[in-house]
């Protein structure tokens, strides 16, 4: 019999699946099998989602909340942090994603990227490199990339405008550059004269 809330440690060098490592088991229950194991050192095989091979470092946590260090994959961590958890901290290196997959933002090297897919398509059968081959990165605009010229980038279109603005009823009060865009009442404005407020001026001919 176990009391939930307590646990064990497993030192395993057998010749077992696993081993060498050392294991922490955490009770679930009252019933002597009820037991699931949270921390892992050494032989990370079939632990969390390391599957059949044979790597060693040392893991903890379940499949939503972890910690995994190993010099195949490096580091990996999933949990929900807090803004109060992190605070004065610089993060250098890496990349920072919403999710694994699929429709997510990524912070990199290469700026903020908002992903709509993985991939955009794939080459038919007369395709360049083959049947199958995926093509295009499912990215629909990038700010601050160092490889586009400008500082918000559109990079494929869809069913939907690429930027949107406020229609204010009127032009703002506020300070204003040259340069600066707006919508007033429907139409595309932008400062012409840099002041509080500035100038505003409509941009081309809109009727």
């Amino acid at each position: 019999m176990g009391v939930a809330g307590k646990g064990f440690v497993l030192m395993d060098s057998s010749s077992e699946d696993g081993s060498p490592s050392m294991r922490v088991y955490e009770r679930n229950s009252a019933t002597w099998y009820d037991y699931s194991e949270v921390v892992r050192v050494g032989n990370l095989k079939f632990y969390l989602d390391y599957g059949d091979t044979n790597i060693f470092g040392i893991a903890m946590g379940n499949s939503y909340s972890y910690v995994k260090v190993d010099a195949t994959n490096g580091v990996r961590v999933s949990a929900n942090i807090e803004a109060s958890r992190i605070s004065g901290s610089t993060i250098i290196g890496g990349s920072i994603k919403t999710a694994e997959s699929g429709m997510r933002v990524e912070i990199s090297e290469l700026g903020i990227a908002t992903y709509v897919t993985d991939q955009t398509g794939k080459y038919n059968s007369a395709g360049k490199w083959g049947a199958g081959t995926k093509y295009g990165t499912g990215v629909r605009a990038w700010i601050a990339n160092p490889e586009k010229n400008v500082p918000f980038y559109c990079s494929t279109d869809s069913l939907y405008g690429d930027f949107h603005y406020v229609n204010r009823a009127s032009n703002p009060v506020g300070v204003a550059e040259i340069g600066d865009t707006v919508v007033v009442d429907g139409k595309l404005k932008v400062c012409t004269t840099a002041g509080t407020p500035g100038t505003w001026t409509i941009v081309g001919s809109q009727s």
